[in-house]
């Protein structure tokens, strides 16, 4: 087995270790960024990524070039602990008050005909109709839009 050159080392608190459908171990940390081990090295890997805890990443190139997580060591004690921060506030700098949010506008009405959303089905329908009653002798030519008319208000009237 060839030697392996340890790239570059991360010290990462894990928040949760899982699964997904490869069986390969996943894992986020506090900052909220993704790592994933693969299936065929998560046997090295049991008890050393725990939720809770510090691990330091030792990440290798592949022989493909990609960086990927070789192994991985506990921290204990090692971490400094947190240090509790608290807010200045700065002199001479007001925050000035926000105006109030003007309320939503109300919807637009819908105009005769829109109600169920079906206006420009209906004039289509109604001057396909009066087109083919001119084509079969029904009806004249010049009166194709006359009668289209009439059929888009009859479509358009309310339902009782």
């Amino acid at each position: 087995m060839p030697k392996v050159t340890i790239t570059r080392k991360h010290v990462i608190v894990v928040d949760t270790v899982g699964e997904n459908s490869y069986k390969d171990m996943t894992f986020k940390d506090k900052e909220g960024n993704d790592y994933k081990i693969s299936n065929k090295r998560v046997q090295y890997f049991e008890g050393k990524i725990v939720a809770g805890q510090a691990v330091q990443l030792n990440y290798a190139m592949s022989s493909f070039g990609k960086e990927f997580i070789y192994s991985a060591e506990l921290i204990k004690d090692k971490l400094p602990s947190p240090v509790r921060v608290e807010t200045v506030p700065v002199p001479g700098v007001e925050i000035p008050p926000q105006p109030p949010k003007p309320p939503p506008s109300p919807a637009p009405k819908p105009i005769s005909g829109q109600e169920e959303g079906m206006w420009w089905k209906h004039k289509a329908f109604s001057l396909s109709y009066a087109k083919d009653l001119a084509c079969h002798g029904v009806i004249e030519v010049k009166d194709i839009y006359k009668y289209a008319g009439e059929m888009l208000d009859w479509l358009n009237k309310p339902m009782v």
